[in-house]
């Protein structure tokens, strides 16, 4: 357990990292998802992150992301991560 809380770890501050950098650089744009919810281009690149991450360490594991399209039938059977990443906040 102490592996995966570290590299849990690892992986948010990696994330946190290019979600910052894309702030600082103004790289990301905003949209909307599935009609009402706001989804900017930082989301998806950081979920991309952390699920490249999680996958190349625990490629048993499950993810379960908020920014994937669609439901996926999840087993349960492995440990599961649920993702929900941060949208940095929109200057205008």
């Amino acid at each position: 357990m102490d592996m995966i809380l570290s590299e849990a770890i690892r992986i948010a501050k990696l994330a946190g990292t290019k979600i910052k950098e894309l702030r600082e650089t103004k790289q990301y744009s905003e949209s909307v998802k599935d009609g009402y919810e706001l989804v900017t281009t930082a989301d998806l690149v950081s979920n991309d992150v952390i699920k490249a991450e999680i996958n190349k360490i625990f490629s048993n594991h499950e993810i379960l992301s908020e920014e994937d399209n669609g439901i996926k039938n999840q087993s349960l059977n492995q440990p599961t991560w649920i993702i929900d990443p941060i949208d940095p906040p929109v200057l205008k």
